[in-house]
């Protein structure tokens, strides 16, 4: 049985393990073309596993982490034996190793790792590199009435005033969300980075595992729509799109707020994907979202790749 078998037959029997990990996720994001690194304890049992894409550009070769799953990496599936704190973290460090020592030589290598992973040093000396990202999570969600008392004042008064002009409903055609999307993008002149059959791929393979919000205005026009997913713990704000008329009409929050609510019944966590820009890091601020950090864990070994990328930011 290979590893990725094994791997596939593991993930039938567990619960907990984070959407994007799973099997059909992998499939869905990738066409089917990913491996996965696994270490076995004394009982040939996972302990953790690492899913890995791999592409080609120029006749190079990368392993990175595809568009729209915000974590991938090292995933570990239980917590390390030992009563002492130092033998805890020599197994997980030699558990990190025996998976860093099965990563094949890419020219290019890039994965946006788990905010549960917190030891990237068995990276580090083999000469990866690492940059901090933040995500942000509202946890213990639950009670609606005490995430609402989180939110700043002013995003109350957004959302309630938004409450006014918009209505807030649920789909099963993501078409709308990708249109946002792109006329979003089509008026900052940059190319949309995925298409319309990507994003149908992962809705396809998520049908019970997501919502589709939608916002209209009183023209019944859409001008907001958010997808999200969720697995056995948490929901995840995977992607959201407002039409640039109506982006300071509160619409955003609005939706978002219908999002959580949904969210509350189901899951404990809701995480509203990471960035670093200023603006939209204030903004999840706002809802009471604690920052969380999560690696982003990088090797650039062709120069071709290296100049590429600091031209262009991606690969």
């Amino acid at each position: 049985m290979t590893a990725k078998e094994k791997f596939i037959l593991y993930c039938k029997t567990q619960e907990n393990i984070p959407i994007f990990f799973q099997p059909y996720w992998l499939d869905a994001v990738s066409s089917g073309l990913w491996d996965v690194f696994i270490s076995l304890d004394n009982e040939d049992q996972i302990v953790a596993f690492m899913p890995v894409f791999f592409k080609k550009k120029w006749g190079l070769s990368a392993i990175y982490t595809p568009l729209l799953t915000p974590y991938s990496g090292i995933y570990f599936t239980q917590n390390m034996p030992g009563e002492k704190n130092a033998t805890i973290q020599s197994n997980k460090r030699q558990i990190i190793q025996d998976l860093v020592d099965q990563i094949p030589f890419s020219d290019y290598f890039r994965i946006n790792f788990h905010y549960s992973f917190d030891m990237w040093l068995p990276f580090y000396n083999k000469k990866f590199k690492q940059t901090t990202h933040y995500t942000y999570l509202l946890n213990d969600i639950k009670s609606k009435e005490k995430i609402w008392d989180g939110f700043k004042s002013s995003l109350k008064n957004k959302i309630k005033k938004a409450e006014k002009e918009y209505m807030v409903t649920h789909t099963d055609n993501i078409d709308p969300l990708f249109d946002l999307q792109k006329a979003n993008f089509d008026k900052q002149k940059i190319k949309l980075p995925f298409d319309i059959s990507y994003l149908k791929s992962i809705d396809k393979a998520n049908t019970e595992h997501r919502k589709i919000f939608i916002a209209k205005d009183r023209n019944q026009n859409i001008v907001a729509a958010q997808y999200l997913v969720w697995d056995k713990t948490t929901a995840y704000n995977l992607l959201l799109a407002i039409d640039e008329k109506h982006k300071n009409m509160g619409v955003g929050p609005m939706i978002l707020w219908n999002s959580i609510q949904y969210a509350s019944d189901i899951v404990d966590v809701y995480d509203f994907e990471g960035s670093m820009l200023p603006g939209v890091q204030s903004f999840f601020e706002s809802f009471g979202g604690t920052p969380i950090p999560y690696y982003q864990i990088y090797r650039i070994r062709h120069p071709l790749m290296r100049m590429w990328y600091a031209l262009t930011g991606k690969i």
